[in-house]
């Protein structure tokens, strides 16, 4: 990449960015370029694969601008907007991007993304390759890749993957294989997602189902945070009532069970793909108590977390499970 055009701020000058000065997401084995100035920072990240391409932008403006991304290497992607808004038009459709929102796009050109000044954007995307695509048509009938395709939130599957191949630790030949199969789990859940019927929502109005997934993305922003039902109805600026039956309504669980649940997640990949000590996982998934987060743990996974990088430890060194 050479340069980013924008219309508030022209165009704009990449250069090589080294990561390791980097405190934000960091996609392993990706070129990486920035931007910056008074206008503000743009960081880019590429990944690039013979049957693949993933993409990290992260960027924050003074004012707001419309951007237009890099031409693609392959024309179908898969975009999830990790942070903040974007607008844009793609095949006369209107998408309004948010945060925990995924989009399946046929797009053979430059997109022109508007974003919002002074607010942290950041996009993941993948770029499929045909050889990938083609297999899978006859698997999902009613798939056309250049249909337009409905803006989704992401479940927790999906969001598990794009952390997984956000945190990769594996040294390049394995990273490589990992990314291989991870970006097509990716695209399969995903057009599992699109088939599927967006869930009844009974009497909730349009704007009581923004709210909630407002509470939604705010529970998984924060999993050290502990919301009550109290101060997460009064943040999202609906009655607890409604919160809590919609909740269950959209998601089909509590809003605590989803907080304990991403927690878990959480944990079990650090525990994986880090060699970090299990006090700091425990810290970082939220508890203040070893003894309470390995009760969670075993109760979830059915081993306590050091069981589990015990065995990992020794599949890795070839040897068989217990």
């Amino acid at each position: 990449m050479e340069r980013i055009e924008t219309d508030t701020y022209g165009s704009l000058d990449l250069f090589k960015y080294d990561v390791r000065s980097h405190h934000g997401p960091l996609l392993s084995g990706a070129e990486a370029w920035v931007a910056a100035g008074d206008f503000g920072q743009l960081i880019a990240q590429q990944f690039r694969a013979n049957l693949f391409d993933i993409r990290l932008f992260n960027a924050q403006f003074a004012s707001a601008t419309s951007l237009v991304l890099p031409e693609p290497v392959f024309s179908f992607q898969a975009a999830c907007c990790q942070k903040g808004r974007s607008n844009e038009k793609h095949a006369k459709q209107k998408l309004a991007h948010q945060e925990g929102k995924y989009v399946l796009l046929y797009a053979p050109y430059p997109r022109r993304v508007r974003l919002e000044g002074a607010r942290g954007w950041e996009e993941f995307s993948v770029f499929y390759a045909k050889e990938i695509i083609e297999p899978l048509l006859s698997y999902f009938p009613g798939f056309r890749p250049e249909a337009p395709h409905q803006l989704r939130w992401a479940d927790r599957q999906i969001r598990n993957i794009i952390h997984q191949l956000l945190n990769c630790h594996y040294e390049p030949a394995l990273r490589d294989f990992f990314f291989d199969d991870k970006v097509r789990d990716l695209l399969f859940l995903m057009l599992v997602d699109q088939g599927r019927r967006l869930p009844e929502t009974g009497k909730l109005s349009a704007a009581d189902i923004e709210k909630i997934h407002h509470a939604r993305a705010l529970i998984l922003s924060d999993l050290k945070e502990h919301f009550t039902i109290t101060k997460l109805a009064r943040k999202v600026e609906l009655n607890e009532f409604k919160l809590k039956t919609g909740f269950r309504e959209l998601f089909g669980t509590a809003p605590f069970t989803l907080l304990k649940q991403a927690r878990m997640d959480l944990a079990y990949d650090l525990l994986q793909h880090t060699g970090r000590p299990i006090k700091d996982i425990c810290s970082e998934a939220g508890y203040t108590s070893l003894t309470a987060f390995v009760a969670a743990f075993r109760k979830t996974f059915q081993t306590t977390p050091g069981q589990l990088r015990y065995r990992d430890r020794k599949n890795q060194s070839g040897y068989p499970f217990e």
